[in-house]
């Protein structure tokens, strides 16, 4: 790699590894994706992190799917007919969601109604961003 005029973050590479750590998907064309991130209003960096996991683990179960190791902070894998990727980071946690079953408008939020109403309802904090 060419030597770049800018310094390394102290942390660099401890934290690239663990960027990579967290696999991406694999996508086929066609393919629908939507994010939600969920993070507590207060005091987010000192939440309990288990109420994240059982909230996975509800939304897992939902489909037959498998759960995450213990005190994992992400997650990939099949749910019904999609792929959820899951991750927990500091102060909030992302559900990502890829879908091949494509409507027939461009940018549908028809992928959004494979989260359950009552389980986003029960979610352990607010809607960031989707």
């Amino acid at each position: 790699m060419a030597q770049l005029a800018l310094g390394d973050y102290p942390d660099r590479y401890r934290l690239a590894n663990e960027l990579h750590a967290r696999p991406f998907p694999v996508l086929e064309p066609p393919t629908r994706a939507v994010l939600l991130a969920i993070k507590e209003p207060e005091a987010a960096a000192d939440r309990d992190r288990t109420a994240d996991l059982e909230h996975l683990t509800a939304l897992l179960d939902r489909f037959g799917a498998p759960h995450p190791a213990p005190g994992a902070n992400h997650y990939s894998g099949a749910l019904g007919r999609a792929f959820l990727k899951w991750e927990m980071h500091t102060e909030f946690v992302t559900y990502t969601l890829f879908s091949g079953q494509m409507g027939a408008e461009p940018f549908s939020d028809e992928v959004f109604k494979l989260f359950p109403q009552d389980w986003l309802a029960a979610a352990p904090g607010k809607l960031v961003t989707s």
